[in-house]
């Protein structure tokens, strides 16, 4: 399924080549269809190749038993540049299926907080 079934995130700059192979992030082969948890929508067509037309912004799981510590994913990344390594970092886990930890809890947020000052000279 998923080698029909397609999920380009594609950038409005990536609309057009070259530029579609320097903003453009997949293609990934996608399980998700229309009927599931995994909603990836798209059309049926004579082609038998459905590429992604939409699905989520964002998955977001709570577990309220211990709502301190969430578990999201983003399909691409939190950076809008594309030079930047958070601009694609999460499409991977997203088409996977994996998440990542948001704690929000303060004491959890402090004990894994590092600052570190480097002065150049």
């Amino acid at each position: 399924w998923g080698k029909v079934h397609v999920l380009t995130h594609i950038h409005p700059i990536g609309r057009k080549e070259p530029f579609d192979k320097i903003f453009n992030v997949g293609p990934f082969e996608d399980p998700g269809t229309n009927e599931v948890v995994d909603k990836e929508g798209f059309n049926y067509n004579v082609t038998g190749v459905y590429p992604v037309k939409s699905g989520p912004a964002l998955r977001f799981l709570i577990d309220m038993a211990d709502p301190t510590t969430k578990l999201t994913i983003i399909p691409t990344g939190q950076s809008g540049n594309f030079m930047s390594p958070h601009y694609a970092d999460q499409a991977t886990m997203f088409v996977t299926g994996k998440y990542r930890t948001l704690v929000t809890d303060a004491a959890k947020v402090k004990k894994g907080s590092v600052l570190t000052l480097k002065p150049e000279n």
